[in-house]
């Protein structure tokens, strides 16, 4: 099932200058913030969007919360219309970002708590409940019931995935929700999101980043925006075939002469092959592939046909944030 739908989306604000611009009719500045945007999101994932501060992600999810009416094109959350339908759809999702000003600072978290889940109307045994479920998920025991403003960066965020998570939503949006915190604190709320959030609501999640690191360590799929339009989705893993990268493999092997080895660059996809001795009888093979075209399977058939045991295949990892930013270079280069 499709969680999200969008088809042309776009959304263009206008802009007086002032007093003066009005009394002379003069025509308002016009900035396209999400440009004929299309996108499908499969329930069940996590699903990243990437880009620089100003492509137009917040621009994109708030539509998407019916937060904000679109300019032009249409959106469907669980095939709730985002403008007709936009009771249905808030009730479908749950937001999540790095404004701390909504809470209220001398309150607990656990009133903070309250007050929030009492716009759902819930039973106050129903509330509660469903509060202390949410406190087990996110190893709040110890704060709780303590102040907000007594909160670290780190604890505040947690609080506002607490709050997102009240009414139940099928459709968690994340904006920037790792904004402002240390790597240790980042990558102890990366893990909280993969191996918590996600197994326990079983639903959709929608986690807006600049950050590629990020969305590659706990996104099923991604899409990268750029001025408002989508310049690259899929995998994480595809970006290398999407950027014309190449992948290299370093591969031990034993029980092989190093002539024969040099024959693995007649393997079509093979665009290099080097090999160093290692120890006597092992050699570790450096292999650089063509990420588009399936080399590595035929290169190991090659070394097994020739009777040498691999003691290990390993791929070298590539820098993601560059190929995102290979990808938004390209882009810009591209005419309109």
């Amino acid at each position: 099932m499709t969680a999200i739908d969008a088809v042309n989306l776009t959304k263009v604000f206008r802009h007086q200058s002032g007093w003066k611009s009005v009394l002379t009719r003069t025509p308002p500045r016009q900035t396209v913030a999400v440009d004929r945007l299309s996108l499908q999101i499969e329930s069940g994932t996590i699903f990243g969007i990437l880009g620089p501060n100003g492509a137009g992600k917040t621009t994109f999810i708030k539509m998407i919360c019916s937060l904000l009416l679109p300019t032009g094109g249409e959106a469907r959350v669980f095939g709730h219309d985002v403008v007709r339908e936009s009771t249905l759809v808030r009730q479908e999702v749950g937001l999540v970002t790095s404004d701390e000003r909504s809470f209220y600072w001398r309150l607990t978290g656990r009133q903070n708590m309250e007050f929030f889940a009492s716009v759902y109307g819930p039973s106050m045994r129903q509330m509660r409940r469903r509060i202390d479920e949410i406190v087990e998920m996110l190893d709040l025991k110890e704060y709780i019931d303590r102040r907000f403003n007594e909160y670290s960066t780190g604890m505040k965020q947690k609080m506002a995935i607490a709050r997102g998570l009240l009414s139940m939503p099928r459709l968690l949006v994340m904006d920037e929700p790792t904004k402002g915190l240390d790597p240790l604190a980042r990558h102890s709320f990366l893990s909280l999101m993969r191996d918590r959030i996600a197994g326990t609501l079983k639903g959709t999640i929608v986690f807006c980043t600049n950050i590629p690191s990020e969305a590659a360590e706990v996104c099923d799929r991604i899409a990268i925006i750029n001025h408002g339009r989508i310049i690259y989705s899929g995998t994480p893993e595809e970006t290398e075939i999407a950027t014309d990268r190449h992948c290299t493999y370093r591969i031990v092997v034993r029980g092989i002469e190093r002539a024969e080895l040099s024959r693995l660059e007649a393997i079509q996809g093979v665009e290099a092959c080097t090999s160093q001795l290692v120890r006597h009888g092992e050699y570790e093979v450096a292999l650089r592939l063509d990420a588009s075209r399936p080399a590595l399977s035929d290169a190991l058939k090659f070394l097994g046909r020739n009777g040498c045991e691999i003691v290990k295949c390993a791929r070298e990892t590539s820098d993601f944030d560059e190929m995102v930013r290979d990808l938004m270079h390209t882009s810009q280069e591209r005419p309109s």
